[in-house]
C-alpha cells in the first residue's frame, strides 16, 4: 500500500505541471492564430518612424512610429500581433526595416484596427517560427501529462498479483509480433513532434546553406521510424495471425515438446525454421534508463515444411536446462521463434517451461505406443547458404571457403557512420573561426577509425581445411587475422558459440562462430557471422567428421 501511494503521488506531481505547461502553450498558439485571423480586416496606413529610444520596456521595440487615422494622431511601437513574439531573429529583422526607413526618410505601412485605432502593428503576418517553437510544448507536454494521469488511474485500480511464478501456458498461444510496436510508435510520435518543429524553426529563422542544415538528420530518423512501423503493420496484415498449441500444455525439462502451429493464411509448401530458445535476461536501471542484456542458454533449431496451413514438430527439452522464471531484474525465459523462408519475417511465441516433478504429465510417457502420440513432421535437411560458405570435398578431408562478403552489411554500416562523423567534423571545423576544437578532432579521428574498420571488413576471405592430417586456417575473422596449422590429434572438439547478437526491436538475434578447442586449452576461430544455429551445428559436425576420418 505504501508503494502504491508513493507511485500515485509521483504520477500526479509529474503529470499536473506538464499538463499546465501544455495548456499554456496551447493558449499562446490559440491567441496568436486568433489575432492573425482578426488582423486580416485591418486597414493599411502610412506611418513615420520616430528617433529610437534608449531601451525597450516589456518587450516593446526601441523604435516608435506615428500615424494618422480618421483625423487623429496615434503613436505605437508594436511590431507583431503578440507581445511575446520575440523568438529567433524576427523582431530584430523588423527593427532593421524600421531603422532603414528612418535613415532613408521614408514612410512605412502599418496595420490599424478600425474598431480600435490606437491598436496597430507594423507586421500583421503570421510568425510561423513562433508557432513551430510552441508546437512541441503544446503537443508533448499534454501527452506526458495524460500519460502520467493514466499511470495514476492505473495505480489506483491495479490489484497485487497472487502469482509468484511465471504464467501458465494458454491452450492456444498467440505470437508476440505486435509486442513493442505500441512503444515504438509512441517513441516515434514524441520524436517527430519534437524534432520536426525544431528543424523547421531553425531552417526558417536561418535561411541559406550552412552547418545548421545538419539538423535535418533528426527528422530523417523520425521518418525512418514511421516507415519501419508502417512496414511492420503491412507485413503483419499480409502474413496474418499465427497460433501455437503445445503438447503437453505445460512442458517440463527433460521431456518431449510437440509444437503445432496454425496459420491464418496459407503459407505455401515452404520450409520454415523453428528455434526453441532459452535466455537469461538481466535488467538494470529504472524508467528510461533501463538496459536489458540477454545471454543465450540453450537453443535447438529445426527445419519443417508447412502443410495445409499447419506446422507440427517435436523438440527434446534439455534435462539440465533452467526452468522459466517470473519477470524481474534477473529471470529465465523460453520462447519458440518461427522464421519465414525469406529470412525477413519471424514470430515469437512466449513459453513457460517448468521443472519436472514426480506427477508431471509428459507428451511421451515411457511405454506409450507411437500411434498414441501426435503425428509430427520429420525435419528437413539443413542447406548451407552459398552466401555464407562453400564446401569442397578433398581426397582425405574437407575445405570450407567462407564468402568474402559475409560481413558487408556490418562493414557498410561502420563506413557510413564513420563518413558522417568525419564529414560533420570537417564541415563544422571549416566554419569555426578559432579553428577546430578538441571535440571536432575526436569526431574526425573516430570517423577515420570507423572508415578503416569498415573497409577492412568489406572483404573477409577465410579458408578452413580439415582432414586426418590436421586443421589449417587462413584468412580473416570478424576480430582478427588467423593463420595456422594444427595436427588433428590435438583438436579436442569443434563447437558453435555465440559470436555476437543484434537487436531488431523487440527481438534479439544471435550470430554464431565456430571454435576449435585444443588439448592445450587454446581456442581457434573457424568462422563467424553464421545466422543459423542449425547451420553452425552442421558445419561443426562436418569439420569433426573430416578430422576423425581414418587415413
Amino acid at each position: 500500500m505504501k508503494n502504491k501511494i508513493g507511485l500515485l503521488m509521483f504520477c500526479l506531481l509529474f503529470g499536473l505541471p506538464f499538463s499546465a505547461f501544455g495548456v499554456l502553450a496551447i493558449k499562446s498558439m490559440a491567441d496568436t492564430l486568433s489575432s492573425w485571423w482578426t488582423a486580416r480586416d485591418w486597414m493599411a496606413v502610412s506611418a513615420h518612424v520616430l528617433r529610437p529610444e534608449p531601451a525597450a520596456v516589456n518587450g516593446e521595440a526601441t523604435l516608435r512610429y506615428i500615424y494618422h487615422f480618421r483625423g487623429r494622431r496615434y503613436e505605437s511601437s508594436r511590431l507583431g500581433l503578440t507581445a511575446d513574439n520575440d523568438i529567433g531573429n524576427w523582431q530584430q529583422a523588423q527593427r532593421q526595416r524600421l531603422a532603414g526607413a528612418l535613415s532613408e526618410g521614408k514612410t512605412v505601412t502599418v496595420w490599424v484596427n478600425p474598431a480600435r485605432p490606437d491598436h496597430s502593428v507594423f507586421n500583421r503576418d503570421l510568425h510561423f517560427g513562433q508557432l513551430l517553437f510552441l508546437l512541441p510544448f503544446a503537443t508533448l507536454f499534454p501527452l506526458v501529462g495524460l500519460g502520467a494521469c493514466w499511470g495514476a488511474w492505473h495505480t489506483v485500480r491495479m490489484t497485487p498479483s497472487k502469482e509468484h511464478g511465471p504464467p501458465a501456458n494458454q491452450k492456444r498461444i498467440r505470437s508476440s509480433e505486435g509486442q513493442g510496436e505500441g512503444a515504438l510508435a509512441l517513441f516515434a510520435l514524441f520524436w517527430n513532434l519534437l524534432t520536426m518543429p525544431i528543424a523547421a524553426f531553425v531552417l526558417l529563422e536561418r535561411p541559406g546553406l550552412g552547418a545548421h542544415w545538419l539538423v535535418l538528420i533528426f527528422p530523417l530518423i523520425g521518418l525512418a521510424l514511421i516507415k519501419t512501423i508502417l512496414r511492420s503493420r503491412l507485413e503483419r496484415r499480409r502474413l496474418g495471425t499465427t497460433t501455437l498449441t503445445l503438447s503437453p500444455t505445460q512442458p517440463t525439462l527433460g521431456s518431449l515438446l510437440i509444437a503445432h502451429i496454425e496459420f491464418e493464411k496459407p503459407p505455401g509448401n515452404d520450409v520454415f525454421a523453428l528455434e526453441l530458445i532459452s535466455e537469461h535476461v538481466d535488467r538494470r536501471g529504472s524508467g528510461k534508463h533501463t538496459t536489458t542484456r540477454t545471454r543465450l542458454l540453450w537453443e535447438q533449431e529445426l527445419r519443417i515444411r508447412a502443410s495445409n496451413k499447419t506446422l507440427r514438430c517435436q523438440f527434446e527439452l534439455p534435462a539440465e536446462g533452467q526452468a522459466s522464471e517470473a519477470e524481474g531484474r534477473h529471470f529465465i525465459r523460453w520462447f519458440l521463434r518461427l522464421n519465414w523462408p525469406d529470412g525477413r519475417h519471424s514470430r515469437d511465441f512466449p513459453l513457460t517451461i517448468t521443472q519436472a516433478g514426480p506427477d508431471t504429465p509428459s507428451a511421451a510417457e515411457p511405454g506409450t505406443p507411437a500411434s498414441a502420440l501426435p503425428a509430427v513432421t520429420a525435419p528437413e535437411p539443413v542447406d548451407l547458404p552459398s552466401s555464407l560458405v562453400t564446401l569442397t570435398p578433398l581426397a582425405n578431408g574437407l575445405r570450407l571457403d567462407y564468402a568474402v562478403s559475409r560481413h558487408r552489411s556490418l562493414a557498410g554500416t561502420l563506413a557510413l557512420v564513420g563518413a558522417v562523423f568525419f564529414g560533420t567534423a570537417v564541415l563544422l571545423g571549416s566554419r569555426a573561426v578559432s579553428g577546430p576544437s578538441i571535440v571536432l578532432l575526436v569526431f574526425a579521428a573516430l570517423g577515420v577509425a570507423l572508415l578503416v574498420v569498415g573497409f577492412q571488413h568489406w572483404n573477409c576471405p577465410l579458408r578452413i581445411e580439415a582432414s586426418s592430417h590436421g586443421l589449417t586456417v587462413r584468412g580473416r575473422t570478424l576480430l582478427r587475422q588467423v593463420d595456422g596449422r594444427w595436427p588433428a590429434g590435438v583438436v579436442r572438439r569443434i563447437r558453435p558459440t555465440v559470436s555476437y547478437s543484434s537487436r531488431s526491436y523487440p527481438q534479439q538475434r544471435y550470430f554464431y562462430a565456430l571454435q576449435a578447442e585444443l588439448d592445450s586449452g587454446a581456442k581457434v576461430s573457424l568462422g563467424d557471422g553464421i545466422a543459423s544455429r542449425a547451420v553452425a551445428d552442421l558445419l561443426a559436425r562436418r569439420i569433426e567428421e573430416a578430422l576423425r576420418r581414418p587415413y
